[in-house]
């Protein structure tokens, strides 16, 4: 899970209850797109081999 705060902060949730907070001193939105895309390559790479 995650989220951001639309200015230059995004929080990654990961299993269980670690948090990771980036500054990514811009907006987040690139890089939460770039993410999004990488992730959804790697599902449909996975559905494809099963």
């Amino acid at each position: 899970m995650s989220s951001d705060d639309g200015a230059r902060l995004i929080w990654l949730r990961f299993d269980g209850d670690m948090e990771v907070e980036l500054d990514l001193k811009t907006n987040p939105k690139p890089f939460v797109f770039i993410l999004h895309t990488f992730l959804s390559a790697k599902v449909h790479q996975q559905s494809l081999t099963s």
